[in-house]
């Protein structure tokens, strides 16, 4: 069995590999029930068809005989087929403390081993005789019966129009029976082999990629939704978040501008360039400034080189002698006069 085998199936094909699979998943999930449950849960047909040398007798209630043609066609498909005890192989094991299910897929791969048949020519079940937590053992009963002497059986009970529910064993009239043949032999509860159990595994990987691919699908869906909602209902908060910083980033732009003019036109500054400037010998009395250019007057010994230094300094060009009238009297010390205007020059630093 591979994948381009499960694509080419049919319809009835994979339906079969379904109703196997579940039955399989069901028996799984019986296993986790406490063991009165599933006596409570199981499904046991009153009426047992009792297969022997002959004929087939059919007992109701109370091992009463009943005759098949009087049976209804509810009755006749849960009838219980039961063999003598003597026709099944039987053999005691002993396992760890597993469950019943794994203990049944650990002899199906060494039946051989067990009995002298082929594993292909017989059917088998396993039942729990006893269990010793505190050793961690359990003994199981096995029971091995040939496929032809199963099939024969069921063919014999459908004579008489029986659809037996199960094919069990039992030693004698009223005694309890035991194992059940019937899905193993018709293969509803899949063959026990790893083999056999290869195409559920496909279908169940198959069916969880298929249910993972949608739950992603959704589940991506449902987030995408949600994200979409979220950034809904905050556009409007957004929107004004956004108003608001592009009023602070103009309200910076702008006292950051204000900043730049006040330091450029800050008379501190000019003081201070002037005063870098100016000659040792050199002092003024007037000092005037406009926010674009300073006027000078006072004394220097020398006023061409106030005149050179105004003009060599970071702050101030185009220097220039306002003498155009009177000029003041020189000092009795040989002090000049001198009277100076100077532009400010834009963006520079002292």
């Amino acid at each position: 069995m591979n994948f381009k085998d499960i694509l080419n199936a049919d319809l009835e094909t994979v339906s079969l590999w379904i109703r196997r699979g579940l039955t399989w998943w069901l028996e799984e999930l019986s296993q986790v029930l406490p063991e009165n449950w599933r006596r409570r849960f199981a499904t046991r047909p009153d009426l047992v068809a009792e297969l022997g040398n002959g004929d087939i007798v059919v007992r109701g209630k109370g091992g009463a005989v009943l005759q098949p043609a009087g049976l209804s066609r509810r009755e006749r498909g849960s009838v219980r087929l039961v063999l003598p005890l003597s026709s099944v192989l039987t053999r005691t094991l002993e396992f760890p403390l597993l469950p019943i299910s794994d203990i049944r897929r650990m002899v199906a791969l060494e039946i051989d081993r067990f009995t002298p048949f082929r594993p292909e020519a017989v059917v088998f079940d396993t039942e729990l005789i006893r269990r010793d937590q505190e050793k961690g053992r359990q003994q199981v009963l096995l029971g091995v019966l040939p496929k032809s002497a199963g099939r024969d059986a069921v063919t014999r009970a459908q004579k008489l129009g029986l659809a037996p529910s199960a094919l069990c064993a039992s030693s004698g009239v009223g005694s309890n029976t035991h194992f059940d043949f019937l899905p193993p032999l018709e293969g509803t509860a899949g063959r026990m082999g790893a083999r056999a159990r290869l195409p559920y595994w496909w279908a169940a990987v198959g069916l969880l990629i298929v249910l993972n691919l949608a739950l992603l699908s959704w589940r991506d869906e449902t987030a995408l939704d949600g994200l979409q909602q979220i950034v809904d209902s905050q556009s409007e908060t957004v929107q004004v978040a956004l108003k608001l910083r592009d009023k602070v980033d103009l309200e910076s732009a702008r006292r950051t501008a204000l900043v730049r003019r006040m330091g450029e036109t800050s008379p501190l500054r000019i003081v201070e360039a002037v005063t870098n400037a100016l000659p040792d010998d050199a002092w003024t009395q007037t000092f005037e400034w406009n926010g674009a250019s300073v006027h000078l007057a006072g004394y220097s010994s020398t006023p061409t080189d106030v005149l050179k230094a105004i003009n060599a300094s970071p702050l101030l060009h185009n220097a220039r002698s306002m003498n155009h009238g009177a000029q003041q009297p020189a000092k009795a010390t040989g002090m000049q006069p001198f009277d100076i205007s100077a532009d400010a020059r834009r963006g520079a630093s002292p």
